[in-house]
Parts: C-alpha cells; structure tokens; sequence
C-alpha cells in the first residue's frame, strides 16, 4: 500500500517560542503518520511539536539543522482521526516563525521516516525514497534579512526525489506539490532558502498468504 497525502495546516509567528496550528481532518485511512516542519529564524533549540493529544513527536533523525539553517523535521504515528490541532515550540524566541503539519495515511507504523536528510543556503534537497514511499520538505526562505516565507510539500512517490524551491519569496513555488505557505513580512522580489529538512515516509508492507502454509493439490490416480 502506497504512502499518500491526507491533509495539512500551517501557521506564522513573530517573535515566537510556540505556534498552535489551525484545525485540520485527519482521514480515516489506515496507518495514519503526522511530519511536522518547523521553520525557525535563528535555531532550533528545544524544538518540540504535537499532534491533538498525541505526546510529543520525535525529531525525524538527520534533519535538524541547528543553529545553520533553522530547520527541522518531526513525525509522530498515530490513530487520531476527524478534526484535530497541533502545536510547536521552541526554546528560544524567533523574530519569524512557521510550522505546518502535513498527514499521510498507508505508512508504515514499525519504521519512523528515514533518509531525514538537511541543506542550507541551498534552494534543492534530494531525499532517497523508493517507489511507494512519499517524500516531504519543508523549506525556509529569507529576503533582505526581514522576510521569511516557509513551505511544506510531498513528492510524487516514485522514487528518490529531488525537491528544488524557487521563485520569489512571497510567490515561494516547487517542482513538487506545495502542501502549505506562510509568508511574514512584506513582498520581496527576490529571495534566498536558508534551510530545507526533509525525509521518506515508508509505505506500509504489502500483506499476502502466509509463506508457511501449503495448500495439496487435488489428489489424482490410485492410493495405496
């Protein structure tokens, strides 16, 4: 069973340590996962993010960018369904801040996303996947030190995918689905991404006979 996009929500700040993101219906697809991508200003420390009454979600390994590029990845499996919030936080305060949410139903409740992978100063980041998986970024971008815009998209599920963000900063495109944008500050012209993290939501396995069990045939001639 391929891993699919389900639903999304996003929000901003400024001068921020926490963000509550907007309500949003999780399906009721099987094998429910929640990425969350945090979109920092300055670092990432203490980043915390979670889903309705879910605990806390873990830190997706490889995706932190620390004090270079202010971004960071979270996931969380869960069996939350219908209309649910999230949040985020952070220890230090941000002068902007967006996060958004984005669920996938299909994926694999044994194995946390992998190939977490982060780039900074860099507007392309090429995430290891294989056919059925679904890759995801979240990417921050800044113009003249005072704009930030910060997305969040999925690939098509065929395979590695590299995810490439251009444009200008308020108009923030990708040759993958945008699942969600946020923009503080004014338009600019020209913009620069200061940070991308992202990573492989892996597809649940396909079930089928059990190896073990043998059915006989029909039984043809004479027994003796």
């Amino acid at each position: 069973m391929a891993t699919t996009f389900d639903s999304q929500s996003s929000a901003k700040g400024t001068n921020a340590t926490s963000l509550s993101i907007p309500a949003f219906t999780v399906g009721s697809g099987a094998n429910r996962l929640v990425v969350a991508h945090y979109l920092g200003w300055a670092d990432t420390v203490g980043v915390t993010a979670a889903l309705g009454a879910d605990p806390t979600m873990s830190v997706i390994a490889g995706t932190d960018g620390t004090t270079n590029s202010a971004t960071v990845s979270l996931y969380r499996i869960t069996t939350l369904t219908g209309s649910q919030t999230a949040s985020m936080s952070c220890t230090n305060a941000q002068a902007n801040l967006i996060g958004g949410v984005i669920t996938f139903i299909g994926a694999d409740q044994s194995t946390a996303p992998n190939n977490g992978n982060w780039i900074a100063n860099n507007p392309s980041n090429t995430i290891t996947s294989g056919n059925g998986d679904l890759t995801t970024t979240g990417g921050a971008a800044i113009a003249g030190g005072t704009v930030q815009a910060g997305a969040g998209d999925t690939g098509p599920g065929t395979g590695t995918t590299t995810h490439t963000w251009t444009g200008a900063v308020n108009d923030l495109t990708t040759n993958q689905t945008r699942r969600f944008f946020q923009e503080n500050g004014s338009s600019a012209s020209v913009m620069g991404v200061y940070g991308i993290s992202g990573a492989n939501v892996v597809q649940v396995a396909a079930t089928g006979p059990d190896p073990g069990i043998h059915f006989a045939g029909p039984i043809v001639g004479n027994m003796r």
